[in-house]
């Protein structure tokens, strides 16, 4: 059986460069994942 964590989550607004996001975007891309959560990977 598999379980579905749910860790605490909390909003806030980052500026970043463009490039850094996109970067980002290609790495969350590669994961297959979404750029949000590309830090539970």
């Amino acid at each position: 059986m598999f379980k579905v964590s749910k860790p605490e989550m909390v909003n806030k607004t980052f500026r970043m460069p463009a490039e850094l996001v996109e970067r980002l975007n290609v790495v969350a891309q590669a994961q297959k994942v979404s750029l949000n959560n590309l830090g539970h990977v």
